[in-house]
């Protein structure tokens, strides 16, 4: 998946290739899913009971008005991602498990530049933050897509 990302060309549309876009959501939506399936009894029986996935921002709504064109697999993959932690949340609440989907921020991971204006977090800081996000989950949050900061996201 990592090199379709630099292929942003191969993701617009009118040229979109269905297969590449199905190893994106058998990788973003299908793997997290299976996931929280698999250890589901393991998070009820356990203290915390919290089901944490890793999302972007380039897959939210909010950010969906100020992103460019392209990126389709990812950024769709993304959204599908978020809606599934919140069907998850809704199921299990009753039962005090906790599901968010946590945005890491733009951690530059591949030695590439900031663009000019964006904003860019430290991996160091983006994994203290999500650490502290965790720890500190309420079940009010739950269904929710968290910042790495603490915010929330729409």
């Amino acid at each position: 998946i990592v090199g379709a990302l630099d292929h942003v060309e191969d993701q617009m549309f009118g040229k979109l290739d269905y297969a590449l876009f199905d190893v994106f959501m058998r990788t973003n939506v299908a793997g997290p899913l299976k996931v929280s399936e698999a250890f589901l009894e393991n998070v009820k029986q356990s203290r915390q009971k919290k089901i944490v996935a890793i999302t972007s921002l380039a897959g939210s709504f909010q950010a969906a008005a100020t992103n460019r064109p392209g990126r389709i697999y990812y950024k769709t993959s993304k959204a599908a991602l978020d809606a599934i932690q919140q069907e998850i949340a809704l199921r299990w609440k009753n039962q005090g498990i906790k599901v968010v989907t946590l945005n890491p921020g733009r951690v530059l991971t591949h030695g590439e530049p900031a663009n000019p204006g964006q904003s860019t977090v430290s991996a160091g800081d983006s994994i203290r933050g999500m650490i502290s996000v965790i720890d500190k989950l309420t079940p009010d949050q739950s269904g929710q897509t968290i910042q790495w900061d603490g915010e929330r996201l729409e």
